[in-house]
């Protein structure tokens, strides 16, 4: 594993069936050092006579051995986005090279990427470039991958809250599904392993989903129809923008260790700001970015088309984006984002104690509208997109 290369390997093991049918099965590397050997590989239609048991070991091991020789190994990462491997940071997704290695995703049923490039990339130009509020709604999805990599760096900027409030009206829903379409299937449901889903889970189901995933948007709609979350929305803000939950509970009720926490940007929607519903604390402020008042899409008809498109086509340049900031120095990556800071607060309008940690956060959104101008010539206005907030 990726997050755990001391840990045990784990075989691939590929049966062919006297020709008749060839399938594939996983098993940890101790299995040979288990006496129940027999029984294990019993599961997976492999029978063989009890007495051979000590040349199936033999075997294992010169297979195992012959795939170290042979450099045959592929990790797996639970991780979305970055992650430091033998000290250097690279963006995991569905299949990584990283260090000569190659790494496949553990997540299961992840719908990565779907439909036309060229479709997309052509509906970009004709639909959201000339729409400032769709245009911002793009770059804030983005933005995840910038903030998440400046993390520790030059900011903690953590996870940044990014909270759409407003009637159904306003498109809200529209824009984040195009916010996530970049990297992944953006439909908003709780029946896929997406990370694009409703606040009708448990607060260990919506931790579980967001676990290792940094620089990868993920939402979380309709969050104050959750009562339990309306009523402990202080708290939640706090987890949510640290990236952990130090109270989660594993199955049998009891504490888990820490995983692997999460970064990037975290979207949420409501009908109202979700600071009207918690406690007004400086924290909480400084920790949410609101978009009350943006009118996301012109029309019913415009907001059927976005949706109706990113259902259809989805995972194009997001990872590709990613690839481009990850050859950035870090030196070159946080000198923009200070110069993003002084232009970000060169035009805030209210300044007060709150001013630098709401500043940081605009500014990584500011800098990923450069850097997206840079890497694909998208030809968007940084400074009347962060303006728009």
């Amino acid at each position: 594993n990726v997050e755990d290369p001391n840990g045990l390997d784990t075989w691939l093991i590929e049966v062919n069936d006297h020709n008749v049918r060839i399938y594939q099965f996983e098993i940890s590397s101790d299995c040979i050092y288990q006496p129940n050997l027999m029984a294990l590989l019993s599961r997976y239609g492999i029978i063989i006579d009890p007495y051979f048991a000590g040349s199936v070991v033999q075997h294992l091991l010169y297979g195992y051995r012959q795939c170290r020789i042979t450099n045959s190994i592929v990790y797996r990462n639970k991780v979305l986005g970055w992650y430091p491997f033998n000290g250097q940071t690279y963006y995991f997704y569905d299949e990584t090279t990283f260090g000569g290695n190659t790494a496949l995703t553990t997540r299961k049923e992840f719908e990565f990427k779907r439909g036309d490039e060229t479709t997309y990339l052509q509906f970009l130009k004709d639909t959201v470039f000339p729409s400032t509020e769709l245009s911002l709604a793009l770059a804030i999805g983005y933005s995840a991958v910038v903030v998440s990599r400046l993390n520790g760096e030059e900011a903690d900027l953590g996870t940044v809250i990014v909270n759409l409030c407003g009637t159904s009206s306003t498109g809200k829903s529209t824009a984040e599904m195009l916010m996530c379409s970049p990297f992944m299937n953006p439909e908003i449901s709780n029946k896929n392993n997406g990370l694009c889903f409703t606040a009708n889970n448990t607060l260990n189901a919506i931790f579980g989903r967001i676990d290792g995933v940094h620089g990868v948007p993920f939402v979380i709609d309709d969050i104050t129809t959750n009562p339990y979350l309306k009523n402990q929305l202080t708290q939640f803000i706090y987890s949510l923008a640290d990236g952990t939950h130090k109270g989660r509970l594993n199955g049998n009720g009891e504490l888990c260790e820490g995983g692997l926490g999460w970064s990037g940007v975290a979207i949420t929607s409501s009908e109202t700001p979700i600071l009207d519903y918690g406690e007004q604390y400086q924290g909480t402020k400084a920790r949410v970015l609101h978009t009350q008042g943006i009118q996301w899409t012109k029309s019913a008809e415009e907001s059927e088309l976005v949706k109706s498109v990113v259902r259809k086509n989805y995972g194009f340049t997001g990872k590709e984006f990613a690839d481009f900031v990850a050859k950035i120095p870090m030196g070159k990556l946080c000198t923009g984002f200070k110069k993003s800071v002084e232009r970000v607060k060169g035009f805030m309008d209210k300044t007060d104690n709150l001013t630098d940690r709401l500043a940081n956060k605009f500014a990584a959104i500011y800098l990923t509208i450069e850097l997206l101008n840079e890497k694909f010539a998208f030809g968007l206005s940084s400074e009347e997109l962060i303006k728009r907030f």
